[in-house]
């Protein structure tokens, strides 16, 4: 059996973090926890979605008492007559 070890190298713009090279074995492992449980797959989608993600915060704040809460008929009905137009 051999065994590796991960090494990554970032990628940064403007001396931010945007991206990180990681080795084939990795990826494959990944993917292949990723193809086993759907459930983590989508997790991560969610996660990688930024406007998702801050309507998630959003709802947690409001939850928590934090913000304003916005009557769930109004803004449906918002959405309902922004898709139709």
């Amino acid at each position: 059996m051999m065994t590796t070890t991960v090494s990554a190298y970032q990628v940064r713009r403007n001396n931010k973090p945007i991206a990180r090279l990681v080795g084939e074995p990795f990826m494959l492992a990944v993917e292949k926890l990723l193809a086993a449980d759907p459930a983590l797959a989508e997790t991560i989608s969610i996660m990688l979605d930024d406007e998702l993600m801050n309507a998630i915060e959003k709802g947690n704040q409001q939850i928590a008492g934090v913000g304003p809460r916005e009557n769930l008929y109004r803004k449906l009905e918002r959405m309902r007559l922004k898709s139709l137009s």
